[in-house]
């Protein structure tokens, strides 16, 4: 039993000086196990401030790219330039924007419809009323035809009767003013 109690000690003692035999070692690959960790984790905290400067500056390009492109649409917008204001538009990846100016093309191209379905009637109209004028100047011009046949068959009758009576002579044609042969003067 009493053995038993040397060996442990031996052995306890042995592993005693093992460990600090083992120990500057120890201390060294600690050293080394922190150092690498500690530059590992430098590293991790550069290349993390990297990405966030590379983000960073892609959103300044990114904001400064889209100002400078609704300058661009303001300033054809303002110079009246549909078609570079639209190609501007087209670009950008503003939805909103193109549905507006979807539905504003829709509405003007609907405008355009009644503007020109207002014209034709408009002229369809007058053309109805030329018509209609030259037909009334015909039919004015017919009636003052026929009145004026009406007056000559008269006046050619009054004179035949004029001429056939014998009590008027030519002097008195001139005083007498016109009037029907059957009322007396």
């Amino acid at each position: 039993f009493d053995h038993n109690n040397d060996s442990s000690s031996f052995n306890s003692s042995k592993l005693h000086s093992q460990a600090v035999y083992n120990l500057p070692q120890i201390e060294t690959q600690v050293k080394r196990f922190r150092d690498y960790h500690s530059n590992q984790i430098k590293q991790w905290v550069i290349i993390s401030k990297q990405v966030v400067a590379t983000f960073n500056s892609q959103k300044k390009k990114d904001e400064s790219k889209k100002e400078k492109q609704e300058k661009d649409r303001l300033k054809a917008l303002k110079d009246y330039d549909e078609e570079a204001y639209i190609n501007l538009l087209n670009k950008t990846k503003n939805e909103r924007l193109r549905n507006v100016l979807k539905r504003t093309d829709a509405y003007l191209q609907q405008i355009s419809q009644l503007v020109k379905k207002h014209q034709e009637q408009q002229e369809e109209e007058e053309e109805l009323e030329k018509h209609e004028l030259e037909q009334k100047e015909r039919e004015s011009k017919q009636i003052e035809e026929l009145a004026d046949q009406i007056l000559g068959d008269d006046e050619n009758s009054k004179s035949k009767s004029d001429q056939n009576d014998p009590t008027l002579n030519k002097n008195d044609e001139e005083t007498i003013p016109n009037t029907n042969s059957n009322n007396p003067t």
